[in-house]
C-alpha cells in the first residue's frame, strides 16, 4: 500500500534537458518552416540537413547557449534532440559554416512573418502593438566584427564595444507575442557620407510591415523615435503612435 501512495517515476534528466523540444518542432512543423527556408535560398546539398541545422539553433537559443561550441556540446549530450533529428553528433564547424555559408536571411524573415499572417491563430489583427526599440549586442572581445562600434549604454551608464539593433515586436490583443524584424545600425564614416541613422531604420521597417499587414495598429516606442520626419510616415501607413517612456 505504501508503493502505491508514493508512486515511483523514472528519472529522464539524464535523456534529456529541452523536454519542449517536441512542442517546438510541432511548431516548426505547423507553420513549415523547412519549406520557408528552402524558399529562401537556404538550402544545403550534402551533410546535415538544413532544418537540423536551423532547428539546433532554435533550441540553443532558448537554451541561452552562449557560444557556437557550447551549443554543440549541449545537442551531443543530449539524447532528445539526437532522436529527433536523426544525427548522433554535431561540431562546431558544421554550426559555424552554416550561418556563414548562406546569406538569404532577410528573404527568409519576410516569408516568415507572411506565413504567420496567413493563421488566424497569429495574424495581426486592428488595435495590436508593433513595440519599436533599439538594443546593444555587446561583444567586448571581437572589435573587427562588422558594425561593432563604441556606444554608450545609458542603462549600464557605460560605453562598451556592441552592435546597435533596431527591432520590432508583435504583440496580439489575445497576448501573444513573436519578433517581427530588426536591423543593424551602421556609423556613418564621416559627416559626408550618408548612412542610414536608426530613424531611417525604423521607417524602412515599418513600412515594410505595411507591404504585408493591411490592419490598423498600434506602435508603442521611446520618446527619442518622435521626429517630424518619422511622424509623417504615420500619415500614410493607417498606424497610430503610443510613446511608452518605459521600453528601456
Amino acid at each position: 500500500m505504501a508503493r502505491l501512495c508514493k508512486p515511483e517515476f523514472k528519472e529522464l534528466s539524464s535523456f534529456s534537458n529541452i523536454g519542449g523540444a517536441p512542442v517546438l518542432r510541432t511548431l516548426w512543423d505547423r507553420f513549415d518552416i523547412s519549406l520557408l527556408l528552402s524558399r529562401s535560398g537556404i538550402f544545403k546539398v550534402r551533410g546535415i540537413a538544413t532544418w537540423v541545422l536551423a532547428f539546433v539553433y532554435v533550441v540553443g537559443l532558448i537554451q541561452r547557449c552562449q557560444s557556437v561550441n557550447s551549443l554543440a556540446s549541449f545537442f551531443n549530450k543530449d539524447s532528445l534532440l539526437q532522436h529527433m533529428t536523426g544525427i548522433q553528433h554535431v561540431t562546431q564547424s558544421t554550426l559555424s559554416r552554416f550561418l556563414t555559408g548562406f546569406y538569404q536571411w532577410d528573404m527568409f524573415n519576410q516569408n516568415r512573418t507572411a506565413r504567420l499572417q496567413e493563421d488566424p491563430d497569429t495574424a495581426l489583427a486592428d488595435g495590436d502593438v508593433l513595440a519599436l526599440d533599439d538594443t546593444h549586442a555587446p561583444h567586448p572581445y571581437a572589435k573587427g566584427i562588422p558594425f561593432l562600434y563604441w556606444l554608450y549604454d545609458s542603462s549600464n551608464k557605460v560605453y562598451t564595444w556592441a552592435m546597435n539593433i533596431v527591432v520590432l515586436h508583435a504583440v496580439r490583443s489575445n497576448g501573444l507575442e513573436y519578433p517581427w524584424s530588426y536591423a543593424i545600425w551602421t556609423k556613418p564614416e564621416n559627416d559626408a557620407d550618408k548612412k542610414q541613422s536608426k530613424l531611417d531604420l525604423a521607417v524602412q521597417m515599418l513600412q515594410a510591415v505595411r507591404k504585408q499587414v493591411t490592419c490598423r495598429l498600434w506602435v508603442v516606442m521611446d520618446r527619442w523615435y518622435f521626429s517630424k520626419p518619422f511622424l509623417v510616415v504615420f500619415l500614410f501607413t493607417s498606424m497610430d503612435l503610443y510613446p511608452y517612456e518605459t521600453l528601456e
